[in-house]
């Protein structure tokens, strides 16, 4: 994801055109310290199996993304939105190899919550 993530960054930027332009993430890695802004957190919130998901192998996972954008942003709503639609495209235009499918939904101005089911 973090190597996928610019290029959805710049395809949004091109898309929309409108003045307000997203810079790409600086992680290079998930865990890293002392980063610039932007950049994002992943926390692994928790793993959930039922009875159902044991039987045909699934395991749902529920991340949580936190964004930590420039605070003196004259549209940080509009920002946060545009690094949301990012995310979104590139979840659901990338195959990623091992989920069967996800849900996200906004939970806060700079948080995503993502859950994933994942076949195993």
């Amino acid at each position: 994801m973090i190597q996928k993530l610019p290029e959805y960054i710049d395809k949004i930027n091109k898309e929309k055109n409108d003045g307000l332009i997203i810079k790409p993430f600086t992680n290079t890695e998930l865990i890293q310290g002392n980063l610039k802004i932007p950049y994002f957190d992943i926390n692994f919130d928790e793993a959930e199996q039922g009875i159902k998901d044991r039987i045909i192998g699934n395991i749902r996972y529920k991340l949580t993304f936190e964004l930590f954008l420039e605070k003196n942003c004259k549209a940080p709503i509009l920002e946060f939105c545009r690094y949301r639609d990012a995310i979104e495209n590139m979840l659901e235009e990338d195959d990623f190899e091992y989920w069967e499918h996800y849900n996200m939904k906004s939970i806060g101005i700079n948080k995503i919550e993502l859950t994933v089911l994942v076949e195993y």
